[in-house]
């Protein structure tokens, strides 16, 4: 991708409006943000997430399905020379990485067992699960299924 210059007129003025340069190179949208810090862009009758509209305008089309990552890791940033397109595994494993996901900071699940190393399997999508509340929700799943079905055979 070539370097793409603050103030591109490939996006309307009211779009930078909305931003501010940044001695570190981010361009932080100051407007109207959704809760996680990403930027919300009017468009086409519509609130548009403000990094996908500017990488669209300045870069090219997203491809389907796919997220657009911020390297600079500021979800407020419109830089399209800090964006770039992965699949939404690439994005949370980015997440794990860099250590800006919430859920890995955890160090308990919901129902106190610890995130151990020998209780926690981690899914191919980077997300964990206890294996003690797994083991218990196949026993539930187990008595609830397996236990009525032997139950109504043997009433015949």
């Amino acid at each position: 991708m070539s370097t793409v210059n603050y103030g591109d007129e490939r996006l309307p003025e009211r779009f930078w409006t909305k931003v501010a340069a940044q001695p570190s190179g981010c361009w932080l949208w100051v407007s109207t943000k959704n809760p996680r810090g990403y930027g919300n862009f009017w468009k086409a009758g519509t609130h548009r997430p403000a990094h996908r509209v500017a990488y669209e305008a300045l870069v090219g089309p997203i491809p389907e399905g796919a997220d657009v990552r911020h390297d600079c890791d500021i979800p407020s940033c419109v830089n399209p020379n800090h964006l770039r397109t992965g699949t939404r595994s690439e994005n949370m494993r980015d997440c794990l990485e860099r250590g800006r996901n919430a859920q890995a900071a955890k160090e308990f699940c919901l129902q106190g067992h610890p995130y151990s190393e020998e209780n926690t399997y981690v899914r191919p999508s980077g997300a964990r699960t206890c294996r003690t509340c797994q083991r218990e929700a196949v026993h539930r799943y187990q008595r609830r299924n397996i236990g009525s079905a032997a139950d109504a055979g043997g009433a015949a």
